[in-house]
């Protein structure tokens, strides 16, 4: 999924002084989207398990605002 994305938006890597030569496109970067699918999970599991609605809630919605952060 990472590729695929990669090669919609194909936004180059800044320029400038760089300590490792890398190629491709720079977003969306292999760490957001590890950070994506592991606040997407705990997501998931919550919605599934958490029986208090209000904390079901509060909680997803936390975790929502926080992916794209």
């Amino acid at each position: 999924m990472n590729y695929i994305l990669k090669k919609i938006i194909q936004r180059p890597r800044p320029e400038g002084y760089r300590l490792i030569a890398e190629s491709g496109y720079s977003f969306p970067s292999g760490h957001s989207m590890v950070s994506m699918a592991f606040y997407g999970l705990i997501i998931y599991l919550i919605w599934k398990m958490v029986k208090n609605k209000k904390i079901k809630y509060i909680s997803c919605g936390i975790l929502t605002l926080l992916i794209p952060l």
